[in-house]
């Protein structure tokens, strides 16, 4: 069983990684920004993962592995994405 953490700020607003699992858009509308994004670097042959600063967070040759590493590794909020949900919808 996988279990899926929603952090609720003093606003009304969440944060969490995004799953298809929980039906996150049924509680209001949502704001979704990527935590990082992975390309690969033609000139090093290697998969990188970036922050949202452009900052390299972490190499691998496979994207696989950059991908296993973004769903796992905590970086100044969620790994994957952050997900705010309305207010409004959660008082409803």
């Amino acid at each position: 069983m996988n279990t899926h953490t929603i952090t609720f700020n003093y606003d009304g607003t969440a944060i969490c990684l995004w799953t298809d699992a929980v039906p996150l858009h049924e509680l209001g509308r949502l704001e979704i920004t990527r935590a990082s994004n992975i390309e690969f670097n033609n000139s090093t042959q290697n998969w990188e993962v970036k922050d949202r600063k452009g900052r390299v967070r972490f190499i691998a040759k496979s994207r696989a592995a950059c991908l296993e590493w973004e769903r796992w590794t905590p970086m100044s909020g969620p790994p994957n994405a952050e997900i705010k949900l309305g207010s409004r919808a959660l008082r409803d």
